[in-house]
């Protein structure tokens, strides 16, 4: 029955049986609210005899479904036992009651079949019966739900695929634009930098030059390596820089002598002034001129130094204030008094500012080691300080070493340690065998392997002299 008036009699029929059915009496007013409240749920029509709705279908807002029944029994209803079952809903069949009524809430959509069986008092169970209904779905879960909502996020999808694409582009254009402003900011950069680099590197070649005339200076005023081997044949002079120029130094000087039998006094010095580089250059400059002043007024070692030592301060105006500088140096001073005829040794007059003197005699492995004046030249020492000198008788094939402290302060490439003075002073005593000139050759060679390419750490010198 798909007609409305006749859905509305069907409907007003069940309500009147079902109230019928459990004695009732109900009012038009009831019954036309509930056929109000109920009227979206639909059937087909009305069963004969139980007026029961057929094909029901019921809407998700009525999906709270209770069922009303009762065994047919005269004798002894009260002994009657019923099972039911929701098909679709429940997973098994209820346990034995005696209860005529099944409530069930909440029923989701889909297609349901409520079986009933019942007992009778003398224990037999009757065939199952059944009732089938549907359950529709809310509205949000409805097909033509989902169709809309499939077209509102397929339209914000493509609108919103339009707004990135339009965004995107926007900012495409944005990028090229920047791009090009930034690219020739880049290229004005450049421009600058290779600009700046070639006046960096026009003033690094100047000062480069600078320095390389300041080395030839400073290798003017170094002695002459002939004039030391015209009376040291047998001695060797190692003079490393750490850089172009140095802040060691050595000196030589021959003064004719008029003692009989003495064909002249040679000095012979080594020093290590403060720094190095240019600034160490600097202070080799000054303490080469002021110890060639101190040597054409003096032969007494102790005295040299000590003018050498006043004429530092007065060339730096150091005083004992503290804005005064504190640049001096280290040295390492002798006289050789030679002999007119070879063989006849020297004798050996020695002064220092903290730098030792090694002596290693004839045919022994025993190094001697004479000790410095614990003060430096120039810089905070006094300026009456004064040196101590040692005379010492030199036999024919005695050894003496005058070095500054670069080589045994020399780092290792290999295992990053520092060389020391033992190890240095060990190493002397072991190339003894050597002629001079190889002694040296193995000295640079040997601090070359040491450093195994690592910066070096100090201007290196050891002046070696046998007699």
């Amino acid at each position: 029955m798909n007609d409305s008036n006749a859905k509305v009699s069907d409907s007003t029929a069940m309500l009147v049986g079902e109230f019928m059915a459990f004695g009732k009496l109900v009012s038009k007013a009831i019954l036309y609210s509930q056929q109000t409240k109920f009227s979206d749920v639909a059937f087909d029509g009305i069963t004969k005899f139980y007026a029961l709705p057929e094909q029901l279908v019921i809407p998700f807002e009525h999906n709270n479904v209770s069922f009303d029944f009762n065994a047919i029994e005269t004798g002894k209803p009260y002994m009657v036992n019923y099972q039911y079952i929701l098909e679709g809903y429940d997973k098994e069949w209820s346990p034995i009651t005696k209860k005529t009524s099944a409530s069930f809430g909440n029923i989701n959509e889909g297609n349901y079949t409520f079986k009933l069986k019942a007992q009778s008092p003398e224990g037999l169970w009757c065939a199952p019966v059944a009732y089938a209904f549907k359950v529709l779905p809310p509205w949000w879960r409805t097909w033509w739900m989902y169709s809309i909502d499939a077209i509102v996020l397929l339209t914000l999808l493509f609108g919103t695929y339009r707004f990135r694409t339009a965004s995107l582009r926007k900012r495409k254009d944005f990028l090229e634009i920047t791009v090009v402003e930034r690219t020739k900011e880049v290229i004005l950069q450049k421009e600058k930098v290779e600009e700046q680099k070639h006046l960096v590197d026009e003033k690094q070649k100047e000062i480069l030059d600078s320095i390389n005339y300041a080395k030839r200076i400073q290798g003017a005023m170094l002695p002459d390596y002939k004039d030391i081997l015209a009376s040291f044949p047998n001695s060797f002079v190692l003079f490393k820089p750490k850089d172009i120029v140095s802040g060691d130094f050595y000196f030589f000087h021959l003064h004719p002598s008029s003692i009989p039998k003495v064909r002249g006094v040679a000095f012979i010095a080594a020093g290590d002034c403060t720094g190095h580089g240019v600034p160490g250059a600097f202070m080799s400059m000054v303490g080469l001129s002021k110890l060639s002043d101190a040597v054409a007024q003096s032969s007494d070692t102790s005295e040299i130094l000590k003018l050498l030592n006043i004429g530092i301060k007065t060339a730096l105006r150091q005083s004992e204030s503290n804005e005064s500088t504190r640049d001096g140096m280290d040295i390492v001073l002798c006289s050789l008094s030679l002999a007119e005829s070879e063989g006849e040794g020297a004798i050996l007059h020695y002064a220092a500012a903290n730098r030792p003197l090694y002596i290693i005699p004839r045919g022994e492995t025993n190094l001697k080691e004479i000790k410095a004046t614990k003060r430096a030249i120039g810089g905070l020492t006094e300026v009456d300080q004064h040196f101590e000198t040692h005379e010492i008788k030199l036999q024919q094939g005695d050894t003496i070493y005058l070095n500054t402290d670069g080589f045994a302060d020399q780092f290792s490439g290999h295992n990053g340690k520092k060389l020391m003075t033992k190890k240095f002073k060990e190493i002397l005593v072991n190339i003894q065998d050597k002629p001079m000139k190889e002694q040296g050759e193995y000295l640079d060679n040997f601090i070359e392997d040491w450093k195994a390419g690592t910066e070096q750490v100090d201007d290196i010198l050891v002046i070696g002299v046998r007699i």
